[in-house]
């Protein structure tokens, strides 16, 4: 990886659902030039790893992701970029994050304690 390549910052968190499965969000502007491919990230990181995606309405991409260590959906919207999991999601998004982290192309944050924003867990 040069030294002028992007890092993407993205933090984990409880979800909305009533589960409150983690989830991994992403921070800033997903659609910016040059903000890193996740599917590209992950099919050259994760074994086994194959995504299939549709656009479910014109504004919107989901992909449906499986490999070695289980399955999770990328959600890419007009308000945000999100990696969520239903089964075994705190292992499944445990295993992403770090995976994304040894890229060298995302940096992991603390979600924040504070209004000040989150902080650098890496």
């Amino acid at each position: 990886m040069s030294s002028t390549s992007p890092i993407a910052e993205f933090i984990v968190r409880p979800g909305f659902d009533a589960a409150a499965r983690p989830l991994i969000e992403f921070l800033g502007d997903h659609r910016a030039p040059g903000f890193p491919s996740i599917v590209h990230v992950l099919q050259d990181e994760l074994p086994a790893f194959e995504a299939d995606g549709h656009r479910p309405i014109p504004d919107d991409i989901l992909w449906q992701c499986r490999f070695d260590g289980g399955t999770f959906e990328i959600d890419e919207h007009w308000a945000g970029l999100f990696i969520l999991a239903e089964v075994d999601a705190d292992r499944v998004i445990e295993t992403v994050a770090d995976t994304l982290v040894r890229s060298g192309r995302f940096r992991r944050l603390a979600r924040a304690a504070s209004p000040d924003g989150p902080e650098n867990v890496n």
